[in-house]
Protein backbone atom coordinates (compact mmCIF):
# COMPACT_ATOMS: atom_id res chain seq x y z
CA UNK A 1 0.00 0.00 0.00
CA UNK A 2 3.03 2.63 0.79
CA UNK A 3 4.27 2.03 -2.65
CA UNK A 4 0.49 2.54 -3.87
CA UNK A 5 0.58 5.32 -2.34
CA UNK A 6 3.82 6.78 -3.36
CA UNK A 7 3.60 5.77 -6.91
CA UNK A 8 -0.02 6.62 -7.73
CA UNK A 9 0.23 8.41 -10.74
CA UNK A 10 2.35 5.05 -12.18
CA UNK A 11 -0.34 3.22 -10.63
CA UNK A 12 -3.11 5.45 -12.08
CA UNK A 13 -1.99 5.05 -15.60
CA UNK A 14 -1.72 1.20 -15.47
CA UNK A 15 -5.22 0.82 -14.53
CA UNK A 16 -6.64 3.27 -17.41
CA UNK A 17 -4.46 2.36 -19.87
CA UNK A 18 -5.23 -1.25 -19.36
CA UNK A 19 -8.69 -0.29 -19.25
CA UNK A 20 -8.22 1.20 -23.04
CA UNK A 21 -6.36 -1.96 -24.07
CA UNK A 22 -9.11 -3.99 -22.98
CA UNK A 23 -11.95 -1.89 -25.03
CA UNK A 24 -10.02 -1.55 -28.08
CA UNK A 25 -9.72 -5.59 -28.28
CA UNK A 26 -13.72 -5.93 -27.43
CA UNK A 27 -14.40 -3.94 -30.04
CA UNK A 28 -11.99 -4.18 -32.46
CA UNK A 29 -11.68 -7.36 -35.33
CA UNK A 30 -7.70 -7.25 -36.00
CA UNK A 31 -6.58 -9.81 -38.31
CA UNK A 32 -3.30 -9.87 -37.23
CA UNK A 33 -4.10 -10.69 -33.93
CA UNK A 34 -6.86 -13.41 -34.82
CA UNK A 35 -3.80 -14.59 -36.74
CA UNK A 36 -1.96 -14.83 -33.64
CA UNK A 37 -5.02 -16.74 -31.63
CA UNK A 38 -5.05 -19.25 -34.07
CA UNK A 39 -1.31 -19.95 -34.34
CA UNK A 40 -1.40 -20.64 -30.56
CA UNK A 41 -4.48 -22.67 -31.38
CA UNK A 42 -3.41 -24.93 -33.90
CA UNK A 43 -0.20 -25.40 -31.82
CA UNK A 44 -1.67 -26.33 -28.15
CA UNK A 45 -5.49 -27.34 -29.23
CA UNK A 46 -5.69 -28.81 -32.69
CA UNK A 47 -6.40 -25.71 -34.64
CA UNK A 48 -6.73 -25.89 -38.43
CA UNK A 49 -4.72 -22.21 -39.46
CA UNK A 50 -1.20 -21.45 -38.93
CA UNK A 51 0.68 -18.52 -40.66
CA UNK A 52 4.23 -19.89 -40.58
CA UNK A 53 5.54 -16.18 -40.70
CA UNK A 54 4.49 -14.64 -37.61
CA UNK A 55 7.22 -14.94 -34.67
CA UNK A 56 6.16 -17.44 -31.88
CA UNK A 57 6.01 -15.49 -28.74
CA UNK A 58 2.87 -14.12 -28.70
CA UNK A 59 0.65 -16.67 -30.11
CA UNK A 60 2.84 -19.63 -27.19
CA UNK A 61 1.72 -17.06 -24.48
CA UNK A 62 -1.76 -17.14 -25.82
CA UNK A 63 -1.33 -21.44 -26.86
CA UNK A 64 -1.07 -21.85 -23.33
CA UNK A 65 -3.49 -19.63 -22.15
CA UNK A 66 -5.98 -20.77 -24.21
CA UNK A 67 -6.09 -23.78 -21.93
CA UNK A 68 -8.79 -22.22 -19.91
CA UNK A 69 -10.77 -20.32 -22.95
CA UNK A 70 -10.40 -18.41 -25.66
CA UNK A 71 -10.83 -14.96 -24.02
CA UNK A 72 -8.92 -15.84 -20.76
CA UNK A 73 -6.20 -16.37 -23.58
CA UNK A 74 -6.78 -13.05 -25.36
CA UNK A 75 -7.18 -10.54 -22.16
CA UNK A 76 -4.86 -12.46 -20.36
CA UNK A 77 -2.20 -11.89 -22.99
CA UNK A 78 -3.25 -8.15 -23.66
CA UNK A 79 -2.74 -7.86 -19.40
CA UNK A 80 0.29 -9.82 -19.12
CA UNK A 81 1.67 -7.46 -22.28
CA UNK A 82 0.52 -4.22 -20.18
CA UNK A 83 2.38 -5.79 -17.09
CA UNK A 84 5.46 -5.91 -19.16
CA UNK A 85 5.16 -2.16 -20.48
CA UNK A 86 4.80 -0.62 -17.34
CA UNK A 87 7.72 -2.73 -15.62
CA UNK A 88 9.78 -2.28 -18.99
CA UNK A 89 9.11 1.83 -18.13
CA UNK A 90 9.37 1.52 -14.90
CA UNK A 91 13.29 0.11 -14.82
CA UNK A 92 14.07 2.26 -17.65
CA UNK A 93 12.68 5.20 -15.80
CA UNK A 94 15.20 4.09 -12.67
CA UNK A 95 18.28 3.34 -14.92
CA UNK A 96 18.29 6.74 -16.64
CA UNK A 97 17.37 8.03 -13.18
CA UNK A 98 13.98 10.10 -14.49
CA UNK A 99 11.00 9.47 -12.46
CA UNK A 100 9.47 6.12 -13.57
CA UNK A 101 5.85 7.27 -12.89
CA UNK A 102 6.40 10.81 -14.81
CA UNK A 103 8.04 8.48 -18.06
CA UNK A 104 5.24 6.16 -18.41
CA UNK A 105 2.41 8.65 -17.79
CA UNK A 106 4.43 10.50 -20.34
CA UNK A 107 4.78 7.51 -22.79
CA UNK A 108 1.99 5.94 -22.80
CA UNK A 109 0.12 8.30 -25.22
CA UNK A 110 -2.69 8.02 -27.72
CA UNK A 111 -0.46 6.24 -30.22
CA UNK A 112 0.77 3.60 -28.08
CA UNK A 113 -2.75 2.83 -26.33
CA UNK A 114 -4.21 2.91 -29.86
CA UNK A 115 -1.55 1.69 -31.73
CA UNK A 116 0.24 -1.08 -29.11
CA UNK A 117 -1.98 -3.80 -29.11
CA UNK A 118 -4.54 -3.65 -31.82
CA UNK A 119 -2.51 -6.05 -33.95
CA UNK A 120 -0.63 -8.02 -30.95
CA UNK A 121 2.89 -7.73 -31.07
CA UNK A 122 4.12 -4.14 -30.43
CA UNK A 123 3.79 -3.18 -27.07
CA UNK A 124 4.92 -6.47 -25.87
CA UNK A 125 8.46 -6.12 -28.01
CA UNK A 126 8.13 -2.57 -26.74
CA UNK A 127 8.33 -3.53 -23.21
CA UNK A 128 11.12 -5.94 -24.12
CA UNK A 129 12.79 -3.23 -25.55
CA UNK A 130 12.35 -0.95 -22.77
CA UNK A 131 14.41 -3.73 -20.29
CA UNK A 132 17.10 -4.24 -22.75
CA UNK A 133 17.83 -0.57 -23.24
CA UNK A 134 17.97 -0.47 -19.14
CA UNK A 135 20.04 -3.38 -18.78
CA UNK A 136 22.57 -1.68 -21.42
CA UNK A 137 22.70 1.40 -19.63
CA UNK A 138 23.39 -0.77 -16.55
CA UNK A 139 25.79 -2.69 -18.39
CA UNK A 140 23.88 -5.39 -16.90
CA UNK A 141 23.54 -9.14 -18.90
CA UNK A 142 20.94 -8.04 -21.60
CA UNK A 143 20.96 -11.04 -24.38
CA UNK A 144 17.55 -12.78 -23.10
CA UNK A 145 15.44 -9.12 -23.67
CA UNK A 146 16.83 -9.05 -27.64
CA UNK A 147 16.29 -12.52 -27.66
CA UNK A 148 12.60 -12.28 -26.21
CA UNK A 149 11.89 -8.95 -28.93
CA UNK A 150 13.01 -11.21 -31.72
CA UNK A 151 10.60 -13.65 -30.97
CA UNK A 152 7.53 -11.02 -30.50
CA UNK A 153 8.90 -9.31 -33.68
CA UNK A 154 11.31 -9.82 -36.29
CA UNK A 155 12.09 -6.14 -36.96
CA UNK A 156 13.34 -6.31 -33.68
CA UNK A 157 16.67 -8.30 -35.79
CA UNK A 158 18.35 -5.02 -36.24
CA UNK A 159 18.97 -3.94 -32.95
CA UNK A 160 21.54 -6.82 -32.59
CA UNK A 161 24.45 -4.19 -33.12
CA UNK A 162 23.55 -2.47 -29.69
CA UNK A 163 24.79 -5.50 -27.71
CA UNK A 164 27.95 -4.16 -28.52
CA UNK A 165 28.37 -1.71 -25.93
CA UNK A 166 28.97 -4.17 -23.87
CA UNK A 167 32.21 -4.75 -24.93
CA UNK A 168 33.85 -8.04 -24.05
CA UNK A 169 30.90 -9.38 -22.54
CA UNK A 170 29.18 -9.03 -25.47
CA UNK A 171 29.41 -12.83 -26.57
CA UNK A 172 27.06 -13.64 -22.32
CA UNK A 173 24.32 -11.64 -24.65
CA UNK A 174 24.64 -13.49 -27.92
CA UNK A 175 24.72 -16.36 -27.06
CA UNK A 176 21.94 -15.97 -24.07
CA UNK A 177 20.04 -14.57 -26.90
CA UNK A 178 21.32 -17.74 -29.47
CA UNK A 179 19.86 -19.90 -26.92
CA UNK A 180 16.13 -18.41 -26.26
CA UNK A 181 16.31 -18.36 -30.22
CA UNK A 182 17.57 -21.71 -30.78
CA UNK A 183 14.29 -24.18 -30.36
CA UNK A 184 12.36 -21.71 -32.73
CA UNK A 185 14.59 -22.34 -35.35
CA UNK A 186 14.75 -25.91 -34.61
CA UNK A 187 11.27 -25.90 -35.32
CA UNK A 188 11.57 -24.35 -38.40
CA UNK A 189 13.86 -26.54 -39.45
CA UNK A 190 12.23 -29.95 -38.79
CA UNK A 191 8.57 -28.26 -39.91
CA UNK A 192 9.84 -26.67 -42.90
CA UNK A 193 12.94 -27.51 -43.73
CA UNK A 194 15.22 -24.56 -42.74
CA UNK A 195 16.06 -22.76 -39.25
CA UNK A 196 14.91 -19.73 -41.40
CA UNK A 197 12.03 -20.01 -43.00
CA UNK A 198 9.40 -18.09 -40.58
CA UNK A 199 11.74 -15.07 -40.98
CA UNK A 200 12.15 -15.61 -44.70
CA UNK A 201 8.37 -15.83 -45.60
CA UNK A 202 7.93 -12.83 -43.04
CA UNK A 203 10.32 -10.98 -45.13
CA UNK A 204 9.10 -12.48 -48.67
CA UNK A 205 5.53 -11.28 -47.62
CA UNK A 206 6.81 -7.77 -46.68
CA UNK A 207 10.00 -6.90 -49.07
CA UNK A 208 11.11 -9.65 -51.32
CA UNK A 209 8.03 -9.59 -52.87
CA UNK A 210 7.13 -5.84 -52.99
CA UNK A 211 10.01 -4.63 -54.16
CA UNK A 212 7.22 -3.00 -57.56
CA UNK A 213 6.11 -1.01 -54.25
CA UNK A 214 8.01 2.42 -53.84
CA UNK A 215 5.30 4.35 -51.44
CA UNK A 216 7.01 7.69 -50.15
CA UNK A 217 7.62 8.69 -46.34
CA UNK A 218 4.48 9.71 -44.89
CA UNK A 219 5.02 12.38 -42.50
CA UNK A 220 1.89 12.08 -40.95
CA UNK A 221 3.28 8.41 -39.47
CA UNK A 222 6.07 10.23 -37.93
CA UNK A 223 3.84 13.07 -36.35
CA UNK A 224 1.36 10.17 -35.05
CA UNK A 225 4.32 8.83 -32.93
CA UNK A 226 5.22 12.00 -31.36
CA UNK A 227 1.62 13.47 -31.56
CA UNK A 228 1.07 15.79 -27.93
CA UNK A 229 5.32 15.14 -27.35
CA UNK A 230 5.87 16.83 -30.20
CA UNK A 231 6.95 20.28 -28.19
CA UNK A 232 8.70 18.70 -25.16
CA UNK A 233 10.82 16.08 -27.11
CA UNK A 234 12.42 19.10 -29.21
CA UNK A 235 12.88 20.71 -25.77
CA UNK A 236 14.60 17.54 -24.45
CA UNK A 237 16.32 17.35 -27.78
CA UNK A 238 17.42 21.23 -27.55
CA UNK A 239 18.80 20.35 -23.81
CA UNK A 240 21.18 17.64 -24.93
CA UNK A 241 22.68 19.62 -27.68
CA UNK A 242 23.27 22.28 -25.47
CA UNK A 243 25.15 19.98 -23.36
CA UNK A 244 27.47 19.09 -26.04
CA UNK A 245 28.29 16.10 -27.74
CA UNK A 246 31.08 15.49 -24.65
CA UNK A 247 28.47 16.04 -22.29
CA UNK A 248 26.38 12.42 -23.87
CA UNK A 249 26.20 9.33 -21.55
CA UNK A 250 25.82 5.72 -23.25
CA UNK A 251 21.98 6.08 -22.63
CA UNK A 252 21.88 8.79 -24.97
CA UNK A 253 23.82 7.21 -27.61
CA UNK A 254 21.63 4.52 -27.01
CA UNK A 255 18.58 6.17 -27.41
CA UNK A 256 19.73 8.46 -30.73
CA UNK A 257 20.81 4.23 -32.31
CA UNK A 258 17.42 3.10 -31.88
CA UNK A 259 15.59 6.48 -33.50
CA UNK A 260 18.42 5.94 -36.47
CA UNK A 261 17.67 2.22 -36.96
CA UNK A 262 13.80 2.68 -36.32
CA UNK A 263 13.33 5.43 -38.97
CA UNK A 264 15.84 3.71 -41.37
CA UNK A 265 13.70 0.52 -41.22
CA UNK A 266 10.38 2.67 -42.07
CA UNK A 267 12.28 4.18 -45.03
CA UNK A 268 13.40 0.78 -46.75
CA UNK A 269 9.93 -1.01 -46.05
CA UNK A 270 7.98 -1.12 -49.19
CA UNK A 271 4.46 -1.22 -47.29
CA UNK A 272 4.83 2.35 -44.88
CA UNK A 273 2.98 2.09 -41.83
CA UNK A 274 3.20 4.30 -38.76
CA UNK A 275 3.44 0.56 -37.11
CA UNK A 276 6.70 0.36 -38.13
CA UNK A 277 8.10 3.28 -36.30
CA UNK A 278 6.72 1.98 -33.18
CA UNK A 279 9.99 1.87 -31.07
CA UNK A 280 10.48 5.41 -31.94
CA UNK A 281 8.44 6.19 -29.24
CA UNK A 282 10.72 5.14 -26.28
CA UNK A 283 13.45 7.91 -27.41
CA UNK A 284 10.71 10.26 -27.65
CA UNK A 285 8.94 9.70 -24.46
CA UNK A 286 12.32 9.81 -22.49
CA UNK A 287 13.12 12.87 -24.63
CA UNK A 288 9.81 14.36 -23.38
CA UNK A 289 10.45 13.54 -19.81
CA UNK A 290 13.63 14.83 -19.45
CA UNK A 291 12.64 18.01 -21.45
CA UNK A 292 9.40 18.53 -18.50
CA UNK A 293 11.99 17.90 -15.91
CA UNK A 294 13.94 20.24 -16.48
CA UNK A 295 10.96 22.47 -16.03
CA UNK A 296 11.12 21.80 -12.32
CA UNK A 297 14.09 24.11 -11.28
CA UNK A 298 11.50 27.06 -13.17
CA UNK A 299 8.18 26.04 -11.87
CA UNK A 300 8.38 23.70 -9.38
CA UNK A 301 7.41 19.85 -9.46
CA UNK A 302 4.09 20.35 -8.81
CA UNK A 303 3.68 21.94 -12.04
CA UNK A 304 5.78 19.08 -13.55
CA UNK A 305 3.69 16.49 -11.99
CA UNK A 306 0.35 17.86 -13.68
CA UNK A 307 1.80 18.48 -16.79
CA UNK A 308 2.71 14.64 -16.89
CA UNK A 309 -1.11 13.72 -15.56
CA UNK A 310 -2.21 16.45 -17.57
CA UNK A 311 -0.74 14.94 -21.21
CA UNK A 312 -1.91 11.57 -20.07
CA UNK A 313 -5.33 12.35 -19.82
CA UNK A 314 -5.11 14.21 -22.84
CA UNK A 315 -3.97 11.55 -24.48
CA UNK A 316 -6.74 8.79 -22.58
CA UNK A 317 -9.35 10.92 -24.00
CA UNK A 318 -8.36 11.19 -27.28
CA UNK A 319 -7.91 7.43 -27.04
CA UNK A 320 -11.59 6.87 -26.00
CA UNK A 321 -12.61 9.03 -28.81
CA UNK A 322 -10.73 6.57 -31.47
CA UNK A 323 -11.50 3.21 -30.38
CA UNK A 324 -15.27 4.09 -29.60
CA UNK A 325 -15.57 4.44 -33.43
CA UNK A 326 -14.11 0.63 -34.07
CA UNK A 327 -16.84 -1.67 -34.95
CA UNK A 328 -16.44 -5.27 -35.33
CA UNK A 329 -17.69 -7.58 -37.88
CA UNK A 330 -18.21 -10.59 -36.08
CA UNK A 331 -21.86 -10.76 -37.64
CA UNK A 332 -20.75 -10.84 -40.99
CA UNK A 333 -18.66 -13.86 -40.70
CA UNK A 334 -21.06 -15.73 -38.37
CA UNK A 335 -24.15 -15.73 -40.94
CA UNK A 336 -21.73 -16.71 -43.52
CA UNK A 337 -20.63 -19.62 -41.67
CA UNK A 338 -24.39 -20.33 -40.34
CA UNK A 339 -25.53 -20.05 -44.24
CA UNK A 340 -23.21 -22.65 -45.10
CA UNK A 341 -24.24 -25.17 -42.30
CA UNK A 342 -27.55 -24.61 -43.08
CA UNK A 343 -26.95 -25.93 -46.69
CA UNK A 344 -24.87 -28.63 -45.17
CA UNK A 345 -21.55 -27.24 -46.46
CA UNK A 346 -19.51 -26.28 -43.76
CA UNK A 347 -17.42 -29.72 -44.14
CA UNK A 348 -16.40 -28.12 -47.65
CA UNK A 349 -13.57 -26.56 -48.96
CA UNK A 350 -14.06 -22.95 -48.69
CA UNK A 351 -11.60 -19.92 -50.38
CA UNK A 352 -12.14 -16.49 -48.76
CA UNK A 353 -11.02 -12.72 -49.02
CA UNK A 354 -11.70 -13.31 -45.00
CA UNK A 355 -9.94 -16.54 -44.72
CA UNK A 356 -8.42 -15.80 -41.41
CA UNK A 357 -11.65 -13.99 -40.14
CA UNK A 358 -13.87 -17.28 -40.86
CA UNK A 359 -11.20 -19.55 -38.96
CA UNK A 360 -11.53 -17.96 -36.28
CA UNK A 361 -15.06 -18.29 -35.99
CA UNK A 362 -14.75 -21.79 -36.47
CA UNK A 363 -14.74 -22.66 -40.56
CA UNK A 364 -11.32 -23.31 -41.87
CA UNK A 365 -10.78 -21.46 -44.84
CA UNK A 366 -8.48 -21.04 -47.70
CA UNK A 367 -6.64 -18.17 -48.97
CA UNK A 368 -9.03 -16.53 -52.33
CA UNK A 369 -7.57 -17.33 -55.54
CA UNK A 370 -6.59 -15.24 -58.71
CA UNK A 371 -8.95 -13.59 -60.66
CA UNK A 372 -7.29 -15.80 -63.73
CA UNK A 373 -7.68 -19.17 -61.45
CA UNK A 374 -11.16 -18.24 -60.14
CA UNK A 375 -13.45 -20.51 -62.69
CA UNK A 376 -10.48 -23.29 -62.16
CA UNK A 377 -10.72 -23.03 -58.48
CA UNK A 378 -14.48 -23.93 -58.73
CA UNK A 379 -14.46 -26.42 -61.56
CA UNK A 380 -12.07 -28.37 -59.00
CA UNK A 381 -14.97 -28.25 -56.56
CA UNK A 382 -13.58 -25.52 -54.17
CA UNK A 383 -16.82 -22.98 -52.76
CA UNK A 384 -15.78 -18.88 -52.22
CA UNK A 385 -16.77 -17.03 -49.61
CA UNK A 386 -16.42 -13.03 -50.91
CA UNK A 387 -16.55 -10.14 -48.27
CA UNK A 388 -16.96 -6.59 -50.39
CA UNK A 389 -16.02 -4.66 -47.23
CA UNK A 390 -12.77 -6.59 -47.32
CA UNK A 391 -10.27 -4.31 -49.67
CA UNK A 392 -8.91 -7.46 -51.76
CA UNK A 393 -8.85 -8.58 -54.07
CA UNK A 394 -11.07 -6.05 -56.58
CA UNK A 395 -13.50 -8.33 -58.22
CA UNK A 396 -15.20 -9.45 -54.86
CA UNK A 397 -17.10 -5.99 -55.44
CA UNK A 398 -17.08 -6.77 -59.34
CA UNK A 399 -20.95 -7.87 -59.32
CA UNK A 400 -21.01 -8.11 -63.20
CA UNK A 401 -17.86 -10.30 -63.09
CA UNK A 402 -19.40 -12.67 -60.41
CA UNK A 403 -22.76 -13.13 -61.91
CA UNK A 404 -21.07 -15.54 -64.69
CA UNK A 405 -20.49 -17.91 -61.69
CA UNK A 406 -22.67 -20.37 -59.58
CA UNK A 407 -24.18 -18.91 -56.30
CA UNK A 408 -24.73 -20.73 -53.79
CA UNK A 409 -25.97 -17.92 -51.56
CA UNK A 410 -25.92 -14.17 -51.59
CA UNK A 411 -26.66 -11.20 -50.03
CA UNK A 412 -25.88 -7.16 -49.45
CA UNK A 413 -22.55 -8.56 -46.54
CA UNK A 414 -21.07 -11.51 -48.92
CA UNK A 415 -21.56 -13.67 -51.51
CA UNK A 416 -20.87 -17.66 -52.11
CA UNK A 417 -19.91 -19.25 -55.28
CA UNK A 418 -19.64 -22.89 -56.53
CA UNK A 419 -21.29 -25.78 -56.61
CA UNK A 420 -19.17 -28.34 -55.09
CA UNK A 421 -17.61 -29.41 -51.93
CA UNK A 422 -13.90 -30.57 -52.14
CA UNK A 423 -13.33 -32.10 -48.21
CA UNK A 424 -12.04 -29.34 -45.97
CA UNK A 425 -8.41 -29.24 -44.96
CA UNK A 426 -6.06 -27.12 -42.83
CA UNK A 427 -4.52 -23.91 -44.15
CA UNK A 428 -0.50 -24.13 -42.83
CA UNK A 429 1.27 -23.58 -45.76
CA UNK A 430 4.08 -20.99 -45.89
CA UNK A 431 3.69 -17.71 -47.82
CA UNK A 432 6.29 -18.43 -50.39
CA UNK A 433 4.95 -21.89 -51.33
CA UNK A 434 1.23 -20.69 -52.18
CA UNK A 435 2.69 -18.05 -53.79
CA UNK A 436 4.83 -19.92 -55.76
CA UNK A 437 2.14 -22.68 -56.26
CA UNK A 438 -0.79 -19.70 -57.54
CA UNK A 439 2.28 -18.11 -60.43
CA UNK A 440 2.75 -21.72 -61.48
CA UNK A 441 -0.73 -22.64 -62.52
CA UNK A 442 -0.71 -19.23 -63.92
CA UNK A 443 2.43 -19.02 -66.05
CA UNK A 444 4.28 -22.22 -65.66
CA UNK A 445 7.37 -21.02 -63.25
CA UNK A 446 7.71 -21.06 -59.38
CA UNK A 447 8.53 -17.84 -58.04
CA UNK A 448 11.47 -17.92 -55.48
CA UNK A 449 10.43 -19.95 -52.08
CA UNK A 450 14.06 -21.36 -50.90
CA UNK A 451 14.42 -18.89 -47.28
CA UNK A 452 18.27 -18.88 -47.73
CA UNK A 453 17.61 -17.00 -51.43
CA UNK A 454 14.87 -14.96 -50.04
CA UNK A 455 16.85 -13.58 -47.03
CA UNK A 456 20.74 -13.15 -48.90
CA UNK A 457 21.33 -11.84 -51.90
CA UNK A 458 25.35 -12.28 -51.41
CA UNK A 459 26.45 -15.51 -52.96
CA UNK A 460 28.75 -16.68 -49.93
CA UNK A 461 25.81 -16.18 -47.59
CA UNK A 462 23.64 -18.28 -49.35
CA UNK A 463 25.80 -21.23 -49.92
CA UNK A 464 26.95 -21.11 -46.10
CA UNK A 465 22.75 -20.92 -45.37
CA UNK A 466 22.41 -23.57 -47.51
CA UNK A 467 25.41 -25.51 -45.87
CA UNK A 468 23.43 -24.70 -42.28
CA UNK A 469 20.52 -26.41 -43.74
CA UNK A 470 21.31 -29.65 -45.15
CA UNK A 471 17.93 -31.46 -46.56
CA UNK A 472 15.89 -33.39 -44.41
CA UNK A 473 12.52 -35.53 -44.70
CA UNK A 474 10.43 -33.04 -42.95
CA UNK A 475 7.23 -33.58 -40.93
CA UNK A 476 4.83 -30.91 -39.41
CA UNK A 477 5.99 -30.80 -36.32
CA UNK A 478 3.02 -29.29 -33.71
CA UNK A 479 3.22 -28.60 -30.04
CA UNK A 480 0.04 -30.49 -28.14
Amino acid sequence: MKWIKQNWIFVLVFILSTFIFFSQHARNDSWDFHSYVLNGEYWFHNGSYFEPLRPPLVSLIMGVLGSVSRNFAEYGYILAASLLFAFGTFRLGRALRLSPSYLYAISCTFYIMTVGLSDGTELLAFGFLSLFISSLVKNEISGHWLGLMILSRYTSISLIPLLFVRKKEVWKDILLAGVLLAPWLVYNYFAYGNFFASIADQYANNIFFRDYIHTPLNWKDFLNVVNILLPFSLFGIVGKIRSGVKGWKKSDLLLLAIAVLTIYGYVNIPIKSSRYLFNLALPLGVWATEGIQQLSGRFGKNAVKCACVGLFIVSFVISSNIIKDDVKNTPVYVNAINDLKEKSLADCSVMSNGWVELAYYGLTAQDFPRKELLNKSLEKGELLVLFPHIGEPDYAKDKEFLNQFPKVSETEKYVILGNGCNPAHKNDEMFVKKLADTIEQMHGYRTEERPCFLLFKNGLLQDFCTFMNPNIKRTKVVII
